[in-house]
Order: C-alpha cells, then structure tokens, then sequence
C-alpha cells in the first residue's frame, strides 16, 4: 500500500499553508481574543477552493478525499484552531447528503456547499440527549409534501453562522428507530439561535444552542428513508472523527514550532527558569521496588510515610509492576 501523498494532494497542501502563513495566522491571537467568527478567512478559504475539498468534481468540489480533508484540517490548526473547524465543521456537515442523499439532493445542495457560497454545520445532540442520541426529543411531523419541526439542538458547532443545517429528528416512536435526517436550508426553513457558548478556547469558532418552532422543511430534504437517521448519524461520526485528531496533530505541531522558534527564558547565566525549576521538582520520580510488601499493591503506604491517624485508608490495588515513591 502506498502511503505518499498524490502529486495533487501536495499542490492542494502547499497552498493551504501559503494560506494560513499569509492570511491566517496574523489573525490569530485577534480572532482568539475577541471570540469573533472570522468571516474574512472563510471567504479566503471559499475563493481559494479550500471549502471545496470534502465534495468529489462532479458535485462542484476538488477532492472528496478523507486523507486531503484531514491534510488541509491539520495545516490550518497549526496557526489557528478556530478557523481548522471551518473546512473541519463544512465536512461534517456536507457527509450526510454525501452518504445518504439521492444523486437529486447531491446535485442540488453541494454546489453552493463547495464554492463556498454556503458553509454546513450538523445538529445531532440536545440538552437532553448527547451521547445517548436516541433519546432526543426533536419532533419532525409530517404534513403533505412537507415536514413540520420543533425543538432545541445543543453545542452545534457553527450553527449560527451555517447557510445549510443537517438536522436529526424523530419522525416516529421515542427511540433511535424513529430518527430521520433533514437538510435545512436558512432561506426557506430558517432557525432560531437562542443562545452562543462562552468557551475557554477556539472562541473563534461559535457553538450554538438553536430553536425550531414549527420549521417547514420539504420532503425532499429528507435524507433516506423515515428511521435511517440514526445509522446516517453513526457513518457520519465514522467520517468525520479522523479529522479531530488530524486538528489536535495540527495544534501540537503548530506549538511545537512555536517552542523551538522561541527563545527560552532564564537567567543571562543561561540556567533555567525559577518557575521551570519548580514544576520539575513537583514532578514524581518512581522507581521500581524488589520488595513486594513495599508497593502500591499491598494496599498499604510504604513504612517510611506512616497514615496520619485520621487520613482514609488506601484502597486496594490490583497486583500489577510494583511501583512507588522515592
């Protein structure tokens, strides 16, 4: 198995990081501290085609490739988290129609997702439900040639700035088998964003509580048939979980250089810094013990630290490479 990258996918990778060298990274620490959406660098990544590399040529992208996706996540993530999520966050949304749409949807909801003109974002979880999705309350009721629903979707990631919405509902019954999938488009089936996160980081990417109050959505925006929601859910997650770590590669790498191009602090003796010292003292030493009765494993601290009377005893260790304290 060849494991290269294609001729293609590092002309695709070597504009991405002239990109985010020129237009990205000044902006950075900027987007970071006003916890702004940058709408200047997704139109950047729009006219340079970068939104169009989850969706194959014949649906108006360049690419399609997963490895070319978790390549361009990673390049961005170097300089700045927040704006990886943008072409992260256009993939996870653009899979459902891309696994599960009819080759009608596929025609008519990506083009505007690959240009550019449209960025996707996914509502699968809830107040109530996240991990456990089956438990979901949305509804979805069908009314003739359309789709009726209410409810509240948590923790969506760009959900108030996305142009197209997957959206997950139950469509029958109160467990994972009534689940069905929709494409929203805001134009003609427009939500409410009731509320944005105040996040400790990647503040430049919002992440949305959203409202559906009697939102019309047409049948043929429904993805598959009635209850194959939860499987398109689970093949979309299957997708889009490489370009997470691809985004958290990008972030220790793009540390990393940041370290190896900072000068260290100290002393002008070149010794290391007060607070590098101390760290360093607090980290533990162990060392491996011939002595089974001296260990963890024995449930008990070793004799040279005796229990302070009124401090809980240890629990039980299961036997494993007796390890302690120096």
């Amino acid at each position: 198995m060849d494991f290269e990258f294609t001729a293609e996918q590092v002309a695709i990778r070597d504009t991405i990081r002239e990109l985010v060298q020129d237009g990205v990274a000044p902006r950075a620490a900027e987007i970071d501290e006003k916890s702004e959406y940058p709408k200047d660098i997704e139109r950047l990544f729009a006219d340079n085609g970068i939104l169009g590399i989850p969706f194959p040529e014949e649906y108006g992208g360049i690419s399609g490739s997963s490895v070319t996706i978790c390549m361009g996540i990673e390049e961005i993530a170097k300089a700045c988290a927040s704006s990886s999520l943008i072409l992260a966050v256009q993939a996870l949304g653009s899979y459902p129609i891309l696994v599960a749409g009819s080759e009608e949807q596929k025609k008519r909801l990506c083009p505007p997702l690959a240009s550019g003109e449209k960025v996707a974002a996914y509502a699968l979880s809830e107040p109530g439900s996240g991990s456990d999705a089956g438990a979901m309350e949305t509804r979805a009721k069908r009314y003739g040639n359309e789709y009726v629903l209410n409810g509240t979707k948590q923790f969506i990631t760009q959900g108030s700035v996305a142009g197209t919405l997957v959206v997950f509902a139950q469509t029958g019954g109160d467990d994972h088998r009534g689940i069905s999938a929709f494409v929203l488009e805001r134009e003609t089936s427009p939500w409410t964003v009731s509320k944005i996160e105040h996040k400790l980081g990647i503040r430049g990417s919002p992440t949305a509580q959203i409202v559906f109050e009697d939102v019309k959505v047409p049948a043929a925006n429904r993805l598959g048939e009635e209850g194959a929601g939860f499987k398109i859910a689970l093949a979309v997650l299957d997708r889009s979980r490489p370009g997470i770590g691809a985004q958290a590669l990008g972030i220790a790498e793009g540390r990393s250089t940041m370290r190896s191009t900072t000068p260290r602090r100290g002393s002008s003796s070149g010794s290391r810094s007060r607070a590098f010292r101390v760290s360093s003292s607090c980290l533990p030493t162990w060392r491996r013990r011939s002595k089974p009765h001296a260990t963890w494993s024995s449930g008990r601290r070793p004799r040279s630290t005796p229990r302070h009377p009124t401090s809980p005893r240890l629990p039980r260790w299961p036997s494993c490479s007796p390890l302690t304290w120096r």
